[in-house]
């Protein structure tokens, strides 16, 4: 770790102070090292700071280290009684139940059914998308419901309007009135 510390130094008065030259040098460095930054906090922060990235490190790999041994590592699954039913590594047993549950039949509620059925994940992927489907569909249908339901009060509220002034008849009694025209 390398300090980079520049000092400035008055030498008016150093040849008229009593004392060596290297003692006004030496005095003045320590005046401006106690009214500057402080040195050791500096010190400090940037070891802590090593030491954090230090230690996170070392914590990380040791972690994931201790991670990949365990999955890795062999294990035997026993029944009730203590004889081994199965063996492997963590990893190994984990993607075989995996398998085995995804491939298991189901029926249409996506429960084990040991005549019949379909995959596991196959019922998973079909629900999803009837699911989806299904949403989408109301979603549309409310839509152009909406739409038809203003189009149609649009053009019945027009049809009625132009009915009654045909019925009550507006446009003869305009006639009859004859307003004179502007010249």
């Amino acid at each position: 770790m390398t300090f980079k510390y520049t000092v400035e130094i008055e030498t008016d008065n150093i040849f008229e102070s009593e004392g060596s030259f290297g003692d006004a040098i030496v005095d003045a460095i320590a005046a401006q090292i106690i009214a500057g930054e402080n040195i050791k906090e500096k010190v400090e922060n940037k070891i802590n700071a090593q030491i954090d990235k230090t230690v996170t490190e070392s914590i990380d790999k040791a972690c994931n280290d201790m991670m990949v041994n365990l999955l890795d590592r062999t294990i035997y699954v026993t029944d009730r009684y203590g004889d081994e039913k199965e063996s492997g590594t963590i990893r190994e047993i984990v993607k075989g139940r995996f398998e085995k549950y995804l491939t298991t039949k189901v029926d249409k509620n996506g429960k084990d059914e040991r005549y019949g059925g379909i995959p596991r994940a196959e019922w998973f992927a079909k629900n999803i998308i009837e699911k989806e489907m299904n949403e989408f569909t109301k979603r549309t249908v409310k839509d152009i419901k909406a739409a038809v339901e203003s189009k149609l009060t649009d053009e019945l509220q027009l049809a009625v309007g132009n009915e009654i002034v045909n019925s009550i008849g507006v446009k003869n009694i305009i006639d009859r009135l004859q307003l004179p025209e502007k010249k």
